[in-house]
C-alpha cells in the first residue's frame, strides 16, 4: 500500500485553510525521513532511485502572519523606532507560535487560535502532523514513535524560526487573496526569506502534541535552544505515575489498548461512513460539546484521506505498548504514589504551562495534579522541570477545551507566554515561578 501513495499530495488543508481558518500561506516543508527503507523508490516523491524520495517528506505548514499594526501616524512615529516595530527594521520579526495538533483531529482544531494569537502579535506556524496528510502517511511503523516524530517536527522548527514571513504587497506586488499551495518557486520565495541568526518560538500543543511539545524541549533535544516556553492542553507530562495513583484513569483510556488490534479500529472509527467512532470520542471526552459543522467536515476529509486513519492508529501502536512496559517496570520497582514518580521521564528545560479542563472525558483533571504539582504542593521544585511550571483547570472545559473555552484558554496562554520573553526568563519580576517551581491555579471563569 505504501508503495502506490502519491507522496506529493498535500492535506485537503493546503486549498481549505484560507477559507477555514484565515491563514495567510501554505508552505510544503522539507522534512528528513525518520526512518528510511532504500528499494522503496518511485511514488513517493521524484528521485531516480527513491533515495531522495526516502531521505525527505513534506510537511503542509499554515501560516498566519502577525497582524500589522496600521501605519504610523505622527504620534506613534517615536514609538514604533523605538520598540523597532517599524516597518523600516526588516531584522525585528515578530515572535512565533507553533500549534501541535491531536487525535482524533486536525490543524482546524487551532481555529480560535490562529486569529487572536496573530492580533496578539505573533506569527503562527501551524503544521499538519506527519501521518495527518498522504506525503507523510504510511511510513514504517517506528516512525510514529514519538521520538521519530520529534525528529521530523524539529525540522519544521529549524525552517520557521529562521525564516521571515514577508506579505507580497510589502515586496510591491499585488497581495493575492487565493491560499492555494503554489507550484512557483518564484512565488514561495517572495513569501519568505531566511534569516541568519533565527528567533525563538513558543509552543502550544494539544494531546499528541502535547506529548511532542514536551519532548521537542527537553533538555539535551536538539530544538530546545530554539524554545522560550511551552504551554500544553490535556495530556500531562509523564503521566505514568499518575495512572497508578488513579486507577479509573485506565477505564478513561480503553481506546489506548482497543487500538492496538488490527483494522478494526480503523472500522469502527468510520463505521457506516459516517465515523460514528470519531462523534463517540468527541462526545465522551468533550461532554456537552457540539463541533461546528465545517470543522467537522475538515475532520472527516483528512480521515478520508489516503493512508491517514492507519497512520493516526500507529500513533498509538507505536507509543502505548512501550509505556505499558514502563508501568508496569515501574510498579514492580515501587514508584506508585501520589507524588508524582520520576521513573522514565525526562526533564523539560523550558517554562512549561499546563492546561486541563474540568470536565475532560479522556485524561483525567486529577492526572495534572500528580504528574505536574497540585494546589498543596505550590513552591516545590518539581524534577521534571528545570524552570518554572503551572498547572491551571478550567472550568466547564472537556478534551477540547481549547475549542470550548477559548477566550480563558487564549488568555492564559498569551500571558504565559508574555511572562517568559525570547530567552525563556521572566519579563516582571513577580512573586514565584523561579526555575522547577510549581504554581498551580483554578482558571474558573
Amino acid at each position: 500500500m505504501g508503495h502506490t501513495l502519491d507522496r506529493s499530495l498535500p492535506s485537503h488543508l493546503a486549498a481549505d485553510a484560507h477559507s477555514l481558518l484565515g491563514t495567510d500561506f501554505v508552505f510544503r516543508v522539507p522534512v528528513r525521513h525518520p526512518h528510511p527503507r532504500s528499494g522503496r523508490g518511485r511514488g513517493q516523491g521524484g528521485g531516480e532511485n527513491g533515495k531522495d524520495d526516502e531521505e525527505k517528506l513534506l510537511v503542509t505548514v499554515l501560516v498566519k502572519k502577525a497582524v500589522r499594526p496600521q501605519p504610523p501616524t505622527t504620534t506613534t512615529t517615536a514609538a514604533a523606532a523605538k520598540t523597532g516595530r517599524g516597518k523600516e527594521n526588516e531584522e525585528d520579526d515578530p515572535p512565533l507560535i507553533l500549534l501541535l495538533h491531536g487525535f482524533p483531529d486536525d490543524a482546524s482544531t487551532f481555529h480560535a487560535q490562529i486569529l487572536p494569537f496573530a492580533t496578539a502579535g505573533f506569527d503562527v506556524v501551524v503544521p499538519v502532523m506527519p501521518g495527518y496528510e498522504p506525503s507523510t502517511a504510511l511510513l514504517p511503523p517506528e516512525s510514529y514513535t514519538l521520538p521519530s516524530l520529534a525528529l521530523m517536527l524539529e525540522n519544521v522548527v529549524e525552517w520557521a524560526v529562521t525564516t521571515s514571513f514577508v506579505h507580497a504587497d510589502e515586496d510591491g506586488e499585488e497581495e493575492k487573496g487565493n491560499n492555494a499551495v503554489k507550484e512557483e518557486k518564484e512565488n514561495e520565495q517572495r513569501k519568505c526569506k531566511l534569516r541568519k541568526g533565527g528567533r525563538k518560538i513558543r509552543v502550544l500543543g494539544h494531546d499528541w502534541g502535547a506529548a511532542l511539545a514536551y519532548l521537542l524541549s527537553a533538555e539535551g533535544s536538539t530544538s530546545v535552544g530554539r524554545i522560550a516556553s511551552i504551554a500544553t492542553l490535556a495530556v500531562p507530562h509523564n503521566p505514568l505515575p499518575a495512572f497508578l495513583a488513579h486507577p479509573g484513569q485506565f477505564v478513561r483510556s480503553w481506546y489506548m489498548i482497543f487500538m492496538q488490534l488490527p483494522f478494526l479500529p480503523e472500522y469502527w472509527f468510520r463505521l457506516g461512513g459516517r465515523f460514528a467512532g470519531l462523534h463517540k470520542l468527541w462526545r465522551d471526552w468533550s461532554p456537552g460539546y457540539v463541533l461546528p459543522p465545517s470543522l467537522l467536515a475538515s475532520l472527516h476529509t483528512t480521515f478520508s484521506e489516503p493512508g491517514v486513519l492507519v497512520s493516526a492508529m500507529q500513533y498509538y501502536r507505536a507509543n502505548v505498548p512501550p509505556m505499558l512496559q514502563r508501568l508496569v517496570r515501574g510498579k514492580v520497582e515501587g514508584w506508585a504514589g501520589g507524588e508524582g514518580g520520576t521513573e522514565g521521564g525526562f526533564v523539560v528545560g523550558v517554562p512549561t504551562l499546563g492546561l486541563v479542563g474540568k470536565e475532560d472525558g479522556c485524561i483525567a483533571s486529577v492526572l495534572f495534579d500528580v504528574a505536574m504539582g497540585s494546589v498543596e504542593g505550590g513552591g516545590r521544585h518539581h524534577p521534571l522541570f528545570s524552570k518554572a511550571v503551572q498547572v491551571a483547570k478550567v472550568e466547564g472545559g472537556g478534551h477540547f477545551v481549547h475549542q470550548e473555552r477559548p477566550k480563558e484558554v487564549n488568555a492564559l496562554v498569551l500571558a504565559w507566554f508574555e511572562r517568559f520573553g525570547e530567552n525563556g526568563t521572566e519579563e516582571k519580576s513577580r512573586k514565584g515561578g523561579g526555575e522547577g517551581e510549581i504554581l498551580t491555579e483554578n482558571a474558573d471563569r
